[in-house]
């Protein structure tokens, strides 16, 4: 019998190992790892993210500047019952006062027209002083009468007396110097007069309204002064 090599036998035991090695290996159980078992759990509801909040910036009014409280108005006390009456007391001072302006107006006419008069007819001395004297007296008259108010009203310082007007005083003054002269005497002279007066009121009407402006002015309307 042939004798096997050394070499024959190794490679045959070798190859035995070999083919025992892939039966082990393909013959022997093999263990799974075990899978994760997933159970049908119900689904969670999704969160749905938070709203994000709204920081309103909300911006606090400026404190409005409140202006300084002014001092309280403290009406005066009433005034005292003398102080009440001075505004009439002063109202008829300045009528009297503008009275008695219109009364020197009215004797320097009267006096320097019947002095031209005089003149024209030739009056004799007995019949210029009786005149004269009559006119003292009418001037002494107009000196009384009240002052007449801008809408025509006296304005009379007495309650129930008869008020004097410078119509009545002058129609009595006519009166009178007709009974120291006779109808025709009478009729020249105070044709005379009257002319005279034209004059002499031409003379002095500038003069006399200054006068009066200037010491008795009317509180807001002047009427034409009427001599």
């Amino acid at each position: 019998m042939t004798r096997l090599s050394p070499i024959t036998i190794t490679a045959f035991a070798m190859l035995v190992l070999v083919v025992v090695a892939g039966i082990f290996v393909v013959s022997r159980p093999r263990h799974h790892p075990p899978r994760a078992v997933v159970e049908d759990l119900p689904e969670e509801p999704s969160l749905s993210p938070a709203p994000a909040q709204v920081i309103a910036v909300v911006e606090e009014p400026r404190p409005r500047r409140t202006p300084p409280a002014a001092a309280p108005v403290v009406a005066p006390p009433p005034p005292p019952a003398a102080d009440a009456r001075r505004p009439l007391e002063d109202t008829a001072a300045l009528f009297k006062r503008r009275g008695l302006l219109i009364a020197a107006h009215k004797k320097q006419l009267v006096f320097e027209a019947d002095e031209k008069a005089f003149e024209v007819v030739k009056a004799s001395q007995a019949t210029r002083g009786a005149i004269r004297q009559i006119n003292e007296e009418f001037a002494k008259r107009i000196e009384t009468i009240p002052m007449l108010s801008p809408s025509g009203h006296p304005v009379a310082e007495g309650s129930g007396a008869p008020v004097d007007t410078y119509l009545g005083a002058e129609n009595a003054r006519r009166e009178a110097i007709r009974g120291v002269l006779d109808a025709d005497s009478a009729a020249a002279f105070e044709n005379a007069e009257r002319n005279a007066e034209i004059g002499v009121r031409a003379h002095y009407r500038r003069q006399w309204g200054q006068e009066l402006r200037a010491k008795a002015p009317w509180p807001s309307v002047q009427p034409t002064e009427e001599q």
